[in-house]
């Protein structure tokens, strides 16, 4: 997809395509009116940004899926001023606090950072880190391990 403005809508409504009812279909056709109204957007790179820093930014939704528990979660990648990488979906398993579903996006943003740091580094870009200093804070101190301990390994690896 190179829209990542309808993302998480083209994700949500495709929930629904198996069995799509009429508030499914109006929300389709809202889409199309946004498309259609909104053609000339684009992502632009105007090379006067020579940066080679990448942020990315992640969030997650909580219990927004009213047959499933599960919530939404996305994260977005900017580097020279443009988006380079974006995902909008479902999470795979119910988070009981929000803070499972930030964990567990962040851990697929995560990925999408190593992936893209590897492909810098082939290119020859030097690579610097920087971190959210209270994300790591939070991730060491013990009184939360108690409360996430169910969480799979999975959503940790990275911390």
């Amino acid at each position: 997809m190179t829209r990542p403005d309808i993302s998480y809508a083209v994700g949500y409504l495709g929930r629904f395509s198996s069995n799509p009812g009429p508030r499914h279909w109006a929300a389709v056709k809202h889409l199309f009116c946004y498309l259609k109204g909104s053609m000339d957007y684009k992502l632009t790179y105007s090379g006067k940004n020579t940066s080679v820093v990448f942020d990315t930014y992640c969030d997650a939704s909580h219990d927004d899926c009213l047959d499933s528990g599960r919530s939404t979660g996305g994260y977005l990648t900017v580097m020279g001023g443009g988006a380079i990488g974006w995902l909008s979906k479902l999470q795979p398993i119910v988070a009981l606090p929000s803070t499972e579903a930030e964990y567990m996006v962040a851990t697929e943003a995560a990925e999408e950072i190593l992936w893209m740091c590897n492909i810098l580094r082939e290119f020859g870009f030097p690579l610097a880190w920087r971190f959210n200093q209270s994300a790591i804070s939070m991730s060491k101190n013990p009184e939360h391990f108690g409360q996430m301990k169910h969480l799979d390994v999975l959503f940790f690896f990275w911390l």
